[in-house]
């Protein structure tokens, strides 16, 4: 459209969108698409919306390739989040110090039925998604891909009409963030246990083998305020959870079945070195803080 209409429309947009309060910008879905990759205004766009806006309404740009090397500079002024189309949590929290910005996995795969594999997650792999997302410290997003109708020309999915979520793990991700809501998660920080001796290949793109992504995805995510809150999830059973609980105080034990979304186990533990070994997947633990005895007169 050429620079001064790209403006012109931009102006427009913002005119008619910019009051609901529901409205995210989204530059682009997908702009390292490379036809248009260097033909657009990324920053010119952006930076306009942030001078213009008068709601000041979230402002992101969106990536096709997993790959970090396919990011849009997050560090611009006039992005508020990262909006990054991955699911490799394993570099969370290298990616919330780079921009210290909130991280959305956006598009981290779907539930659903489709022959690709962004859109063929069951049901526990896409709600062990969202644990790994939010114990690093990042923001999950959902959609699902079903195939409801055998005619492609007729067929509407949920991820592009909306209407009811038909999968069996949006449930479980309500579950997961009543948990989240419950802890206080702007406080809180990540920590990752990794479980693999493989290290983050240096060439790692999209091409990389889809094994070696859940290699090293698949670890112990520990997230927590220190002496207060603490939160735990690996999706394997006997795996062992190791969490260092400062003296003074006792702590409040929950062992969760993320999947049937039930507490398993349920006591006070004292403070030291608190260790527990799963004993089937999809398993996470909350420690909290108990008050202190009020001391006799």
């Amino acid at each position: 459209m050429g620079k001064e209409n790209n403006e012109r429309y931009v102006r427009y947009l913002i005119a008619r969108l910019s009051a609901y309060r529901n409205v995210w910008w989204s530059l682009a879905n997908e702009w390292d698409v490379p036809r248009i990759k260097n033909e657009v205004d990324w920053n010119g766009i952006g930076t306009l919306l942030q001078m213009e806006d008068p709601h000041q309404r979230l402002r992101g740009i969106h990536n096709w390739y997993y790959a970090d090397s396919h990011f849009f500079d997050h560090s611009r002024p006039w992005v508020t989040h990262v909006s990054a189309q991955t699911f490799f949590f394993f570099n969370a929290i290298e990616w919330r110090g780079k921009y210290n910005k909130p991280l959305l996995f956006d598009e981290m795969r779907y539930e659903g039925d489709v022959s690709s594999s962004w859109g063929n997650m069951n049901a526990k792999d896409m709600t062990s998604y969202f644990w790994k997302a939010g114990l690093s410290g990042g923001y999950g997003t959902h959609g699902d891909t079903f195939r409801n109708d055998s005619d492609d020309e007729t067929e509407v999915r949920w991820w592009a009409k909306g209407g009811t979520l038909p999968g069996k793990s949006p449930e479980r991700i309500a579950y997961f963030k009543k948990v989240m809501e419950e802890a206080p998660v702007t406080e809180m920080k990540p920590r990752l246990v990794k479980l693999s001796s493989r290290s983050v290949p240096a060439d790692i793109s999209d091409k990389i083998d889809r094994k070696i992504i859940d290699e090293l995805n698949n670890n112990i995510y520990v997230f927590s305020k220190e002496a207060e809150h603490y939160l735990a999830y690996t999706e394997d059973a006997g795996r062992t959870i190791e969490v260092d609980l400062p003296g003074g105080k006792q702590y409040q034990l929950e062992v969760m079945d993320t999947w049937n979304m039930n507490v398993l186990r349920e006591e006070t533990v004292p403070p030291g070195k608190f260790s527990l070994e799963t004993s089937r997947p999809y398993t996470a633990i909350r420690l909290v803080a108990q008050p202190a005895p009020a001391s006799s007169q």
